[in-house]
């Protein structure tokens, strides 16, 4: 059974993806906002 565990990893590498995106994301607009 190893597809369980590719697949929990992937969505937990998807999660850090999202989440630094995200992040990004609201760096860049607190910028254009100073």
């Amino acid at each position: 059974m190893i597809w369980p565990n590719v697949l929990a990893c992937n969505f937990q590498r998807l999660d850090v993806v999202f989440g630094h995106v995200t992040w990004l994301i609201l760096v860049e607009l607190e910028c254009k906002l100073i």
